[in-house]
């Protein structure tokens, strides 16, 4: 588990180490120091490298670097897009210009950069908002533009640090990064920018403010030998319709992939019949007084650990009342697809112990939030509903956000292949087993997402990415728990 820290963090950061007596112009060094490693790791072409300078502290890094490479021997060429106006940058775009370093005015900028092997973007910090404008995006298109190796200090200029909201940024290939990284090295459209991603320690915040984690890694406990199917949870399931039975067969498959000791299905008499032959591992019970779909007196979860209510139920009123009590109790239980569409359809209220595994547009019709609000800030907003609804969100996407209100988690593992009809199926069926065995709502919802974006990485470097489908997360699942 990676900690993230966003611009104020990073920026207090800073503030300590300064006050404990470390000068930044230090810090301005180890940050080169760290680009300056990097480079010499690099196994390509690096004669003629090119760095653009901004006016504060990331363009102070950019002269600093620029005076260590010369140093090596590297042939090294720096515009500056503005004078520096830090004290510190101002100091190391002297000493770099002293050892007769070659900096280019913006009115000298040649129109085609393509005789360097590497450029680096030392033009914005964490700082940045807004867009890039003036002689900043003509040095950004022209970077994009060329052949040149791109590296970005710390964060690709053009991108905001605690969205990753960009309209145009410096393309990157390699990101490094000091200290910790920030949120917009995993949203998008910074987690597009930014490449391949090194982070480079220089200080330390303490644990205990942190709030925010990238995934990278998940291990479910180890299982004593001397147990028995009572021990790894009770789950219901409340899933399927006719038009929607492979919902139902897909979310019951990913639960008892995942571990489930006993899992059982309530549905309507033909999604039962079905799952009686095609998995007879889960206990199937017909309670609807229609054969199609869902309509039955509310339904009752005693004991049941755990609850998965919403894949392929449709959005009848009389499927709706049919799980209302469900969706009101605070028995534990994950809420998807049809679940949520009944819930904001009918403004129905949820209960504690409640995930809600919602994609952006079943999210902007809970929270009544537009999508492009949604796009910007992701975590923003899902910290919000979480908070409001007191329940564990799992905003879905190609980097999904997981939270209680209090405590984010990025999941950046999985494909482009994900992106097909029952992908969330199989998520709720996971999350759910991971539930009734016992993990906490919060653990269990990143835990699934996690696992189920490697099972399909896994899967797609034999099936490619067209050609595969959710039912190999299902079967990839072996290979990663």
């Amino acid at each position: 588990m990676e900690r993230i820290y966003d611009q104020k963090s990073i920026r207090d950061l800073d503030r300590r180490l300064i006050e404990g007596g470390i000068p930044s112009g230090s810090l301005m060094k180890e940050a080169a120091r760290c680009v300056f490693s990097e480079i010499g790791s690099l196994d390509m072409r690096k004669d003629n490298i090119l760095i653009l300078a901004g006016k504060g502290n990331n363009g102070g890094d950019g002269y600093a670097l620029a005076e260590l490479l010369s140093h090596s021997g590297y042939s090294v060429t720096v515009i500056s897009a503005e004078d520096p106006v830090t004290d510190d940058a101002v100091y190391y775009r002297d000493r770099f210009s002293e050892a007769s370093g070659m900096i280019i005015s913006t009115e000298d900028v040649p129109s085609d950069l393509s005789k360097f092997d590497i450029i680096i973007d030392c033009l914005f910090g964490v700082g940045f908002h807004g867009e890039l404008k003036g002689i900043y995006e003509d040095l950004v298109r022209l970077a994009n533009d060329s052949s040149a190796y791109r590296i970005a200090c710390d964060v690709p200029s053009g991108v905001e640090t605690d969205t990753g909201e960009a309209s145009l940024a410096f393309r990157a290939d390699l990101t490094v990064t000091f200290s910790y990284p920030k949120p917009c090295h995993f949203l998008y459209p910074g987690r597009e920018y930014t490449g391949k991603l090194s982070v480079r320690p220089i200080a330390d915040l303490p644990d205990d403010e942190c709030h925010m984690f990238h995934v990278d890694g998940y291990a479910l406990p180890k299982r004593k030998r001397d147990t028995h199917k009572g021990d790894y949870g009770r789950l219901l399931i409340v899933a399927g319709s006719k038009d929607l039975f492979g919902a139902s067969y897909l979310c019951s498959s990913g639960a008892l992939r995942s571990g489930a000791g006993l899992i059982t299905l309530k549905s309507c008499s033909y999604v039962t019949g079905k799952m009686h032959t095609m998995l007879p591992e889960i206990m199937s019970k017909d309670v609807s007084s229609k054969k199609d779909f869902l309509s039955s007196p509310p339904l009752d979860a005693k004991g049941f650990d755990c609850m998965a209510i919403g894949p392929g139920l449709g959005t009848d009123e009389e499927t709706g009342k049919a799980i209302e009590e469900l969706i009101s109790s605070d028995i534990p239980k994950v809420l998807d697809a049809d679940a949520l569409n009944i819930i904001s359809r009918y403004s129905l209220p949820v209960g504690r112990n409640t995930v809600m595994t919602p994609h952006p547009g079943e999210f902007s019709r809970l929270s009544g939030l537009d999508m492009e609000t949604i796009r910007r800030d992701p975590v923003k907003a899902a910290i919000g509903y979480a908070l409001e609804k007191g329940i564990v969100l799992l905003l879905k996407g190609s980097t999904s956000v997981v939270t209680d209100g209090t405590d984010i988690f990025l999941i950046t593992s999985g494909t482009p292949a994900m992106a097909k009809g029952g992908s969330g199926d199989v998520l709720t069926g996971v999350i759910s087993s991971f539930i009734a065995q016992g993990l906490p709502l919060v653990e269990a919802a990143y835990a699934g997402a996690f696992l189920c974006g490697k099972a399909a990485e896994k899967a797609v470097k034999n099936t490619g990415e067209y050609s595969f489908t959710p039912r190999d997360t299902i079967r990839y699942l072996r290979y990663v728990l």
